[in-house]
């Protein structure tokens, strides 16, 4: 499954620790997230994942036993922003 990570950054450090954000549990079969965004008005984080297509060194190679295309999906999360612009 892939993870989101996030970064603690403090400009009084020289180094940052890394915390999990999220594991993307809910994804319907292993494939590889494509693309994470933000929806500034809706505080929805939108992560585009893909899965069928099976790529070995950044090539595709064919599909994985059960597909027969590859499958683009767009799963939508509620977010609070950390900090409020005042």
């Amino acid at each position: 499954m892939d993870n989101l990570y996030r970064v603690k950054i403090d400009s009084n450090k020289s180094n940052a620790p890394v915390v999990l954000e999220r594991a993307f549990t809910d994804f319907k079969d292993y494939g590889e997230i494509e693309g994470v965004a933000v929806n500034p008005q809706t505080h929805e984080l939108l992560v585009h994942s893909n899965r069928g297509k099976q790529i070995v060194l950044g090539m595709p190679k064919g599909f994985y036993p059960g597909y027969d295309r590859e499958i683009s999906e767009v799963y939508v999360y509620g977010m609070e922003p950390v900090c409020k612009a005042k």
